[in-house]
């Protein structure tokens, strides 16, 4: 990568530098799919989720921020709930697309316009694909081809979630329920 550059990706990177030019060398485990986003506007933040890294990318490091906090919110419902997280770190990535987020084993890509607005849309679809680290990722199944598989339990994971917060009661998961 040339210098300024941030790549992220679903795994652990080592970057080695060699004057202005940097690389970076992925390693991920027990994954399906692998995917890279590779930015020059990449502001990060970084928490944990019980043992877990939790790493967001995005062009304003408070919307980093907020991703890590929700992303570490639902790994910890989800692991109360589904069972540990079992890799060692979660990646979330802003990116130019026009749809919500895209799941990968160990990484989340969310579209840049719903990081831009935040709340309780962001926080929502952040819930949405950390479901599936285990709904396709850890617990498997054909994303392609039975699509209804992970995203009907990624979204009832995700009504779930919203119903552990007071503030949302269960007023989403009855909308969820209706629809």
């Amino acid at each position: 990568l040339p210098q300024g550059y941030t790549a992220a990706a679903s795994g652990w990177g080592e970057t080695v530098r060699v004057g202005d030019v940097q690389t970076v060398t992925f390693e991920s485990e027990a994954v399906r799919d692998f995917a890279l986003v590779i930015s020059d506007g990449f502001q990060m933040a970084q928490g944990m989720a019980g043992d877990t890294l939790v790493t967001a990318y995005a062009r304003d490091a408070g919307k980093a921020r907020e991703m890590v906090k929700y992303a570490q919110q639902a790994l910890e419902i989800f692991g109360e709930r589904y069972g540990t997280y079992l890799y060692p770190s979660l990646t979330l990535a802003e990116v130019d697309f026009p749809f919500g987020g895209m799941e990968y084993p160990r990484m989340v890509m969310m579209g840049s316009s719903l990081v831009e607005a935040g709340g309780q849309d962001l926080e929502l679809t952040v819930a949405h694909e950390v479901a599936h680290q285990w709904w396709y990722a850890m617990v498997g199944s054909n994303q392609f081809e039975n699509a209804w598989q992970d995203e009907g339990l990624a979204e009832y994971s995700a009504a779930l979630f919203l119903g552990a917060y007071p503030e949302y009661g269960s007023s989403y998961r009855e909308e969820v329920d209706a629809s």
